[in-house]
């Protein structure tokens, strides 16, 4: 897997070549930029032939080839997406997670200081009325929205589509949020 990791000169290059295109649908909010540019760049470099040069195309891979093939385009498909991100942070990209269940440094340390209210709702069975209250305080200091579109002024209203983004991302959240206590919990 590792020949999968590592960038070639030419395929910077064609990545390079692409930060106009990221960049303008940052702005735009096209949520399409990853999966055309992961398309693009795995038609010009198949991990099949990364992983297995001289193996010619017309020979089946087997199942476990099949499964590197694909585990390595979504370790390609992670990394191009970290490749524009991290060259290129968007406003507000420090205050929040990079990615859902991922915890930026302020989100767990207000986490942490809801841990003895966590536990003091769960040593009560008081947790249904502990977690709504909790994420409704949580997404006040971190809205959602603002997580899935730093760029978008708040003001705008948001197509259908987008509020079912976000409520699917608070519902992700939520579950993660769950986890973290989860986790707190059973090592007190």
């Amino acid at each position: 897997m590792d020949r999968v990791r590592d960038w070639t000169i030419k395929q910077v290059e064609w990545l390079d070549d692409q930060t106009e295109l990221y960049l303008a649908s940052v702005q735009d909010d096209d949520l399409s930029f990853f999966s055309t540019v992961c398309e693009q760049f795995l038609s010009l470099w198949p991990v099949r032939e990364t992983l297995w040069p001289s193996k010619p195309e017309y020979q089946h891979l087997t199942k476990p080839e099949l499964r590197c093939v694909y585990r390595g385009e979504d370790l390609l498909k992670s990394r191009i997406r970290a490749f524009f991100e991290d060259r290129h942070p968007q406003a507000g990209a420090g205050v929040l997670a990079t990615r859902i269940g991922v915890w930026s440094n302020d989100q767990r340390e207000w986490l942490k200081a809801h841990v003895s209210l966590y536990l003091t709702a769960r040593r009560n069975d008081e947790l249904h009325i502990f977690r709504p209250s909790l994420f409704e305080n949580f997404f006040r200091v971190w809205p959602v929205r603002q997580f899935l579109w730093p760029t978008k002024p708040a003001w705008q209203i948001l197509t259908r589509a987008e509020r079912r983004c976000v409520s699917d991302g608070e519902r992700e959240f939520a579950l993660c949020i769950i986890l973290f206590f989860d986790r707190a919990f059973s090592l007190c």
